[in-house]
């Protein structure tokens, strides 16, 4: 029979170096008081066991986190606000998620508010909707659809978001509508720009920058099929993201083996993307690719000054 720890400070301390007497009888009065263990304590070996499974056998702050998670299920619902509050301050992961909830809703109730209350200026929303309406009437000349600032110029993904936007919209032109610490998630919320950009004037960057934010995430978690695609998904709503290339390039390079296995990086990439640009803009490329290529990747367009939303050259 395993010996518990409160009847074997001495191994507990041998076993788990990085932690005090003090801590081991702080952790067996939590896990007695959640009754974790089906007998009112936890014993040696089912200590271990957790912090195996924890990916983390002498890690003290995964074991904090995990005696915060059971404090979590012993608090009242309607404590759960005051609770999360108190959590920023102390920096509580183990309420990362339902902090991050509360905002989330927070969010909504101000990006409706700023919808119903902030007056629109417009900039690309009616442009978007008549370069797609295009496409919705059935033309796939890439050559002929327009908007009221000039041609499309953007390729087949951005099309595809925006008719289904079109779409919801009912064809209406209407302008209403783990290292980081828990505080962090806060300034999310504070951005005015953020506001303008995503919930007021629903910009295509917001699109690019959620497939190359995912494509990165991706990228962490060595997934480089998915962060290929995710990538190339991105750059189909915006020729923008080809800036990320090179960078997106090396790392795929690095996880394939930078010196001997160059090409074969190369070629996963470039069949794994191209095909995706592929098929995302076929409709147009079937119809005319000269006039799609020309008018989606045209790298030697010059835009308009006038039209930016950052400091203007006098």
């Amino acid at each position: 029979m395993t010996t518990t720890l409160a009847r074997s400070f001495q191994s507990a301390r041998t076993e788990f170096k990085e932690f005090s007497i003090p801590e081991l009888k702080k952790f067996e009065d939590l896990f007695k008081k959640y009754n974790t263990s089906g007998t009112g304590f936890l014993d040696l070996a089912e200590l271990k066991y957790l912090m195996e499974q924890l990916q983390a056998p002498q890690t003290h702050l995964a074991l904090k986190d995990k005696m915060g998670e059971a404090a979590i299920k012993g608090q009242r619902w309607w404590a759960t606000p005051l609770v999360a509050a108190a959590a920023v301050v102390g920096n509580n992961r183990a309420w990362f998620v339902q902090f991050a909830g509360l905002l989330l809703l927070a969010e909504a109730v101000l990006n409706a508010l700023i919808i119903r209350f902030v007056p629109y200026t417009e900039i690309d929303w009616v442009a978007y909707m008549e370069e797609v309406g295009g496409v919705l009437d059935g033309e796939r000349d890439y050559s002929q659809l327009k908007g009221c600032t000039g041609p499309l110029v953007y390729p087949g993904g951005f099309v595809w978001i925006y008719s289904a936007l079109h779409y919801l919209d009912g064809r209406r032109h209407r302008h209403q509508a783990r290292a980081t610490p828990v505080w962090a998630v806060v300034l999310l919320c504070l951005s005015k720009r953020i506001h303008s950009i995503f919930g007021l004037r629903l910009f295509n960057d917001c699109w690019a920058m959620f497939f190359m934010y995912a494509a990165i995430l991706a990228l962490l978690n060595r997934r480089l099929s998915l962060a290929t695609l995710l990538y190339s998904f991105g750059v189909s709503v915006k020729m923008n993201l080809l800036l990320f290339l090179p960078g997106f390039g090396l790392i795929l390079a690095m996880e394939e083996g930078i010196l001997r296995n160059i090409p074969r990086a190369l070629l996963f990439f470039a069949v794994q993307a191209a095909g995706w640009q592929v098929g995302l803009g076929w409709p147009f490329l079937a119809h005319d690719w000269r006039a799609y290529m020309n008018g989606a990747f045209d790298l030697g367009r010059v835009f308009t000054h006038t039209w930016t939303k950052k400091k203007r050259r006098k």
